[in-house]
């Protein structure tokens, strides 16, 4: 079985889990989309931060695909959450790096407002973020829908493109 094949699957279990208002099933969905995701840009070459953020959006910004420019919405609620303080990309319970996560939002912010194709810094903020549900001491809280639903709009919409591709 080839990566693609590998993201294919991932991705129609992602779509098993449909329901957006429990919060299992949207982690589940982000879960499964996350490792559909993976299967792509591990084809980019090694080092799993740099190909799933600069390699991947050297790509898309490469081959011209333009997913991103139709998301702005979805990104925004995206962001949300971390611009209004009610969770965090960077650090743990003890120590968040209010910095980076700074950092990471005005990118994305220029992005929208400027229309700019920086596909890195998007892609970097779900990379964050799938540190952090993956690795993080998160409890599974509704909450954290608010953060999950768009950050799965928004891989559905490149792994939609690229495995069909």
């Amino acid at each position: 079985m080839d990566k693609i094949d590998i993201a294919k699957r991932w991705f129609e279990k992602a779509q098993r889990n449909s329901n957006q208002d429990d919060i299992e099933e949207v982690m589940d969905k982000f879960f499964s989309l996350y490792v559909s995701y993976n299967a792509v840009y591990s084809q980019l070459g090694s080092g799993d931060r740099n190909c799933a953020t600069t390699k991947m959006g050297e790509y898309l910004e490469r081959e011209d695909i333009r997913i991103l420019d139709n998301c702005k919405n979805d990104i925004k609620e995206l962001i949300k959450p971390v611009e209004e303080g009610s969770f965090y990309i960077y650090g743990n319970d003890s120590l968040v790096d209010y910095k980076n996560d700074e950092q990471i939002l005005e990118k994305i912010n220029e992005f929208i407002n400027d229309d700019i194709r920086n596909y890195k810094s998007v892609l970097n903020f779900i990379y964050g973020l799938r540190c952090n549900m993956f690795h993080g001491s998160k409890d599974i809280i509704a909450e954290q829908k608010s953060l999950l639903n768009p950050a799965n709009k928004v891989l559905e919409k490149i792994l939609d493109v690229l495995i069909n591709r």
